[in-house]
């Protein structure tokens, strides 16, 4: 899943690179790991794939907003 969700990123957005790609899934996991304890793995993993989906079709402005928030936090 983790390959799969960089590549569409880095097709989507030709101008983001693997590390900023990979930011952004361990920062989506991050945000629904907690949900594993509904329905399991399946649900992170639909709710993860969701935003993912979601950041491919986001403009450019703002997941560079984005990834300047994800890095003044980590």
């Amino acid at each position: 899943m983790t390959d799969a969700a960089i590549t569409y990123l880095i097709k989507r957005h030709p101008w983001m690179d693997y590390s900023q790609a990979l930011a952004l899934v361990v920062d989506s996991y991050n945000r629904f790991k907690d949900q594993k304890k509904y329905f399991g793995d399946h649900n992170v993993i639909t709710l993860v794939n969701m935003d993912i989906s979601i950041y491919g079709r986001t403009p450019e402005n703002k997941m560079r907003d984005k990834l300047a928030a994800l890095a003044e936090w980590s």
